[in-house]
């Protein structure tokens, strides 16, 4: 009798031991899902902007004189550089370096269009006689000054989301035609510029390492929706590698698992994903393309 009761009690002391075990477990579980749906921090301040001014408007067609005003650099903006006086030894040349008082007095929106602006970005974008996109970046930072000082602004990003938001190679439906019949308006290759240049400039790790992986995601979205206006307006592949290679950095930056290991697999996605390409293979756009459409729903 006293055995019997004894091991009752045994018995019901388990249960209640496997009872509190998962009552705890249960307890455990309940904290961990709170934390999961705990709410997302809010957007600081500056992400807020940034988000704002990476939103995607539908493009209307604009009058020519409309367009000009959006795509030009006025000298009355941005600081002019000089020719420099004939060499028969060498090609027309222009001071590189924006003299340093007035570089030091100029707001960050100056800064940017004179950066812009300087005469031999031809030379860069979006036809380029670099060996990669990546050097020519290089090169924008070694041999001009307003780009390196233009990446210390602490609202550079802001002024670039600004202008790459207005640039828009849509805006004339004539220069469409033009570019369709295979006439390159400098018009229209000047935006391209523009825009392939401020790409560049966003590949910078120091660019890139201040944004939150929700303003890289939109960032993407904003890049990728250039890039189709590119593709709806010509069928070369004339000024598209640079929003290419941002894409792919972006998603370097935001360590995305499937791209990093595709990149490892597909030598083309990581020869671009360096920026070493001065003009892209169709089949890599087409092997990175689907891993941004990716990135931005996902993320």
């Amino acid at each position: 009798m006293l055995l019997t009761r004894l091991v009752s009690l045994l018995c019901i002391d388990g249960l209640l031991r496997c009872i509190l075990s998962f009552m705890l477990s249960l307890l455990c579980l309940a904290c961990v899902s709170c934390e999961w749906f705990q709410p997302a921090a809010p957007d600081s301040e500056q992400d807020k902007r940034l988000l704002a001014l990476l939103e995607i408007r539908s493009e209307r067609v604009q009058s020519r004189e409309e367009c000009l005003v959006i795509y030009a650099l006025d000298s009355s903006d941005r600081y002019v550089f000089r020719r420099l006086p004939d060499d028969p030894t060498r090609p027309v040349s222009f001071e590189m370096d924006v003299p340093q008082p007035i570089l030091d007095t100029m707001s960050t929106q100056r800064l940017l269009k004179t950066a812009l602006g300087h005469p031999l970005n031809v030379e860069i974008a979006p036809f380029t006689v670099c060996t990669s996109v990546w050097r020519c970046r290089e090169s924008m930072f070694l041999l001009y000054n307003a780009w390196r000082a233009l990446e210390q602004r602490p609202d550079a990003l802001e002024e670039c989301f600004r202008r790459y938001d207005k640039l828009n190679v849509l805006c004339d439906s004539s220069l469409r035609t033009l570019f369709r019949l295979g006439v390159f308006d400098p018009r229209t290759t000047d935006v391209l510029r523009q825009t392939s240049l401020i790409e560049s400039f966003l590949t910078r790790p120091a660019m890139l390492s201040q944004l939150s992986p929700k303003v890289l995601r939109r960032l993407a979205a904003k890049v990728l929706a250039k890039h189709k206006q590119k593709e709806s307006m010509y069928e070369s592949e004339l000024g598209k590698t640079e929003g290419l290679w941002l894409m792919a950095a972006i998603m370097v930056q935001a360590k995305d698992p499937e791209f990093l290991e595709a990149v490892e697999k597909n030598r083309e996605l990581k020869i671009l994903s360096q920026g070493l390409f001065a003009g892209h293979p169709i089949s890599t756009k087409n092997a990175l393309l689907p891993h941004v459409e990716r990135f931005i729903k996902t993320y």
